[in-house]
């Protein structure tokens, strides 16, 4: 790969000049030579495993983990269980319910009935919140965009036993 750029740009220079000609293009290309290796072939699986064996063994340590948790809890509680959660998680994303936590179902809220106000967003007063509370967590989060991070260091396992 290397020897078959024929320029007098560098590697990289060469490089980043086909990603940019290959993504201004309507149909985004990138030249097949920077897919092989010096040998001119392309990556094996070996190869594409060695390089990422970490990635993958974290993969597979999850994937081990996810099936053995299912089996396990449909053995405690049966297959069904399951069933019942697709069902449950299906109603919590859709519309508005008792367990529907949002800023808009907070200010929408009749709190008379306890229902969504029908056509809460032509109240002026709620409307108005409802842009206050945006606005504020906008200005919050872009304040808070600015201050340096200071990460929080736990207490060493020694200081947790003589504390108590």
């Amino acid at each position: 790969m290397l020897d078959l750029v024929e320029s007098k740009l560098s590697q990289h220079e060469a490089f980043r000049a086909d990603v940019i000609a290959g993504l201004s293009q309507e149909r985004k290309t990138l030249p097949s030579r920077w897919l092989y290796d010096q040998r001119a072939s392309k990556p094996t699986l070996r190869d594409f495993v060695r390089a990422h064996d970490g990635t993958l063994r974290a993969i597979g340590a999850a994937v081990v983990a996810v099936v053995a948790l299912v089996a396990l809890s449909s053995a405690v509680l049966g297959p069904s269980s399951w069933l019942g959660w697709v069902r449950k998680a299906f109603v919590l994303t859709t519309g508005y319910h008792v367990n529907h936590v949002s800023l808009q179902s907070i200010v929408a809220t009749d709190f008379e009935t306890w229902e969504m106000a029908e056509g809460w967003n032509r109240s002026f007063p709620r409307l108005v919140i409802y842009v206050v509370a945006i606005v504020g967590f906008i200005y919050y989060f872009a304040v808070q965009k600015n201050k340096p991070f200071t990460p929080v260091t736990p207490p060493d396992e020694a200081e947790v036993f003589q504390a108590s």
